[in-house]
């Protein structure tokens, strides 16, 4: 929910409604996703700005105001190599408190952390044998922490680095 008492909601058929608990009035995004819609947060907590993610391995930043996306990053870009078992489906997303990062926990068993400014990758978080069901920045300690759980049975505890300008392979604590 936003800060401003908006309640964001994705369905099996890509779509999003916004729904405002203030006055119960709702409204729905223009179609992007081609598939499931699984996962949905707001930026910042405000209510002008989303990102979903899709089993079509789409990231996509929403622009509520407009109703109308913002832009897009297909995750089968930065996939290894193409992949017909365990594809890069977006299977969970979580956004930083800053609201300045996203990260997408992936059906190719990989976490991904991009800025939300312009959907660029900054960090890889590679350590599931399955595939990633839940990611989360954690609300305590270090702000450069993100949890990762995987269909493996795993948690993962990944420090991120502080300088978030090159593309590391990033280390986890099993």
């Amino acid at each position: 929910m936003s800060s401003e008492g908006h309640l964001a909601a994705c369905d099996d058929a890509g779509e999003i409604q916004i729904i405002n608990t203030n006055d119960g009035t709702y409204k729905t995004l223009k179609r992007k996703h081609t598939n499931f819609c699984t996962s949905i947060r707001f930026v910042g907590g405000r209510s002008s700005e989303l990102i979903s993610g899709s089993i079509d391995t789409t990231l996509v930043r929403w622009d509520v105001l407009r109703g109308r996306p913002n832009g897009d990053f297909p995750m089968d870009a930065v996939a290894a190599s193409p992949q017909v078992v365990n594809p890069p489906y977006v299977h969970c997303i979580d956004v930083d408190a800053s609201g300045r990062y996203v990260a997408a926990g992936l059906g190719d068993f990989r976490s991904l952390i991009f800025d939300i400014s312009n959907l660029k990758k900054i960090a890889i978080c590679d350590g599931h044998t399955g595939s990633v069901s839940q990611v989360m920045f954690p609300k305590f300690g270090p702000s450069n922490r993100l949890i990762s759980g995987g269909n493996d049975g795993k948690l993962i505890l990944w420090e991120i680095p502080e300088t978030l300008r090159s593309v590391p392979k990033t280390r986890g604590k099993k």
